[in-house]
């Protein structure tokens, strides 16, 4: 593992605030100093998730174009109260396939005529962190640990599928100035949803995400945030991924009336081959958003986006986001998450949402609705074009329900394929 400078000094740092803690506490009588450590056990939280999911996937161009798979993930752990400014979270996670049938490809089981579905079975630690809030305004976080970054674009969790993307490293977080938070993170490891055991289960190596984000407040209105962001990507084992990203991000909404708010949202990145990396390339990002949600509509709220989203290719190589939830992006049957063409992307998105609360003994219930046009930035290619359905019910406050639907329809590029998903999730 390779460090700079300035994550030596960040290091340092770390190590003296929670060594000069330690030492304040030094004097502290032992009967004293384990009863707190029994109150921050017993003020603790235990953490509980179960996830049962049904996925189909028929894909065109396969021998065996059909796949499907049963897979439940459970995920158990604890939280600990705090202590001196200390709190501690273990957590594991299991992913086990209910039936004995694999008619699917999950990366690894050798079944590469069937359609991928990536929710490879496996035990792992999931989280295995210490945070430290012991200084004004500041958080310290190291360990094994989650991170979503905006709207995870290009940093997050990738928490649609059975295994979650999680990070070892250090983060800080500091909110000192008014209206500000300033986030960096030192990553060496990223233990990606596919799985352990897969060839690229990890990506090792230097990444350095530096995120500040200001809530815009005017003439007695919060605006939105602006965020401006640096990410490195030092990738050993995957070379072709590392890359130097610099971009900013504004995205808010503003009411207009009692009954109608508009949603805005605009976005843009550069960019280029970094450290390792044998290609030489430099791809630009921009998105562009805007909607309307319209309150007490059918005893409920209506939200309607139109999305403009673009990924330029150069080189053959199309811009790369790595760490994103790649699932929220440019459709649900996830042509292009693995990768952007080398010609790039547009991707022309309008979308509908209904939310109603307290219906049918259902807490909130959601229908959602999105149709993508697919291009190439360059070259003039069409695509193909794709639909998105969902239904979503959160039944009592920690149980949820999910009915799913993508179809992508090919024209220029990749093959038909369409998916269906059944989950059910309870939480504690």
């Amino acid at each position: 593992m390779k460090m700079n400078q300035p994550t030596y000094r960040l290091l340092g740092v770390l190590t003296a605030t929670l060594m000069g803690s330690a030492a304040a506490h030094a004097a502290t009588p032992p009967e004293y100093f384990f009863g707190r450590v029994g109150d921050a056990l017993s003020s603790g939280k235990p953490i509980f998730v179960a996830r049962l999911r049904y996925e189909d996937v028929e894909q065109s161009g396969l021998p065996n174009r059909d796949g499907d798979s049963l897979t439940l993930r459970t995920v158990l752990g604890y939280e600990t109260g705090v202590i001196n400014g200390f709190t501690g979270t273990l957590e594991f996670e299991d992913v086990r396939a209910v039936t004995g049938n694999h008619d699917y490809n999950d990366g690894v089981n050798r079944r590469a005529t069937y359609p991928l579905i990536l929710d490879r079975e496996g035990t792992e630690v999931n989280r295995a962190q210490i945070a430290y809030a012991g200084l004004p305004k500041t958080t310290f976080t190291l360990g094994r640990q989650r991170i979503i970054l905006d709207n995870e674009r290009f940093v997050g969790n990738v928490g649609w599928r059975q295994n979650e993307q999680t990070y070892d490293g250090v983060r800080l977080d500091n909110m000192s100035l008014p209206n500000t938070t300033v986030s960096y993170m030192y990553i060496n490891q990223v233990n990606r949803f596919v799985g352990a055991d897969n060839p690229l289960g990890k990506y090792k190596g230097d990444i350095h995400l530096v995120n500040l984000s200001y809530n815009l407040k005017l003439g007695g209105f919060d605006w939105g945030k602006v965020t401006a962001y640096s990410y490195l990507l030092d990738l050993d084992n995957a070379p072709l991924l590392s890359t130097e990203t610099y971009g900013v991000r504004f995205a808010g909404a503003h009411p207009l009336s009692h009954t109608w708010k508009v949603l805005y949202g605009l976005e843009y990145a550069n960019q280029d081959d970094y450290q390792n990396n044998p290609a030489s390339f430099n791809n630009d990002y921009y998105m562009g958003e805007l909607g309307l949600t319209r309150d007490r509509l059918l005893g409920g709220s209506l939200t309607g986006t139109v999305n403009y989203e673009v990924l330029t290719g150069e080189k053959g190589i199309g811009f790369s986001t790595p760490l994103a939830t790649g699932h929220k992006f440019a459709g649900w049957a996830d042509v292009f998450t693995a990768l952007t063409p080398g010609a790039g992307l547009e991707d022309r998105e309008a979308m509908l949402v209904f939310t109603k609360k307290q219906v049918l003994g259902v807490d909130v219930l959601r229908f959602s609705a999105a149709y993508h046009d697919f291009q190439s930035d360059g070259g003039h290619i069409d695509y193909g074009d794709e639909t998105n359905l969902m239904v979503t019910a959160d039944v009592w406050k920690r149980v949820s329900l999910l009915a799913k639907y993508a179809d992508y329809d090919a024209d220029a590029f990749a093959t038909d394929r369409r998916k269906f998903w059944l989950s059910a999730e309870i939480k504690y």
